[in-house]
């Protein structure tokens, strides 16, 4: 998906800067070659992306699988961060198109289909968060702790640091 993001991105920044030259006409427009520039820079920092979160998901992966108590904080973090993003990412992309819509008298916003993928990884990724922080809260990273032991009706009670 990010390699179609990055020619999406790319059309999208040419619209707008066609949308922006519309308006404001008296403006001077910028040279050829910058937008050849900052594509070949953003296509650039893209791949350097997808290559660093493959990484990371590589290394999560490797952690689960190995029950590292801290691996499994590392990506409730990153499922939590993830959450924040879904939340003011909506209420961002809401905001900018209503107020570009009352301005300007169009939506300027992301294609429709960036919004609905947005949504269609960040609410899974929104439910995955909570089941693990109540897992977290209630038996402990990676269930460590035997939910049996902390049972009352068996008589016994585990403390846990």
């Amino acid at each position: 998906m990010p390699f179609w993001y990055i020619r999406t991105m790319t059309q999208w920044a040419d619209t707008m800067n066609r949308q922006n030259q519309l308006l404001n006409p008296g403006e001077p427009t910028p040279p050829p070659d910058l937008t050849g520039n900052i594509d070949a820079q953003m296509t650039v920092a893209f791949y350097v992306v997808v290559v660093v979160l493959a990484f990371i998901s590589l290394a999560a992966l490797i952690g689960a699988l190995s029950r590292w108590s801290g691996a499994f904080y590392v990506i409730l973090g990153l499922l939590c961060l993830e959450t924040l993003y879904l939340v003011f990412g909506v209420m961002g992309t809401f905001v900018e198109s209503l107020a570009t819509s009352a301005l300007v008298g169009q939506s300027l916003g992301p294609p429709a289909w960036m919004i609905w993928a947005e949504a269609g990884f960040g609410i899974p990724a929104a439910a995955l968060f909570v089941w693990m922080l109540i897992a977290t809260i209630r038996i402990g990273p990676w269930a460590m702790r035997n939910a049996a032991a902390n049972d009352p009706a068996h008589g016994r009670e585990v403390m846990s640091a």
